[in-house]
């Protein structure tokens, strides 16, 4: 039986406010084994999406949403993150961060490193496709999700927009 409000997807089974001594072991036990692995830690992490997300010039609320910080501002209290358009903002901010970082072919070359280290053959996991294509379909099905809601998203960005023909 299923214990009342279990989140099977969770990933944290402590609550980070409250047990911060098993929060702090937590980290330092991953980014020692990061360490070990000699792959960046996640603050590296964090701070290329940060640094991503301002040479984008996302907004500081979006990119705080995103990176999963609180805003401590008294902004956050008339932000509401509820309204379509405002979720279309943070969406369409999410794919050109993702788009930034090359994200499916970064995916793709990872399992592509887990066949040659490992032997298995992962052939229905890969994309098959680039960047471009993948995010042009998630943007298409963002504003089809978006149209049930009569929103419409005002400003697509760059690698979604048709190309211009110079003549």
């Amino acid at each position: 039986m299923k214990k009342p409000d279990y989140d099977e997807l969770r990933i944290f089974r402590h609550d980070s406010r409250v047990d911060i001594k098993a929060d702090e072991n937590l980290w330092n036990n991953y980014n020692k084994h990061l360490r070990k692995l000699e792959v960046y830690s996640f603050e590296s992490a964090r701070k290329s999406f940060n640094t991503t997300a301002r040479i984008l010039n996302i907004p500081e609320g979006i990119k705080k949403t995103l990176i999963g910080q609180t805003d401590h501002s008294i902004q956050r209290h008339y932000d509401n993150f509820n309204d379509p358009e405002l979720l279309a903002q943070v969406q369409l901010a999410h794919l050109q961060i993702m788009h930034r970082f090359n994200i499916i072919e970064l995916y793709q070359m990872w399992l592509k490193k887990m066949e040659d280290l490992f032997g298995a053959q992962n052939s229905e996991l890969y994309v098959g496709a680039s960047s471009d294509i993948v995010y042009k379909d998630h943007l298409a099905r963002l504003e089809g999700i978006l149209n049930i809601d009569r929103t419409i998203i005002t400003k697509k960005p760059f690698w979604a927009q048709k190309p211009m023909i110079s003549k």
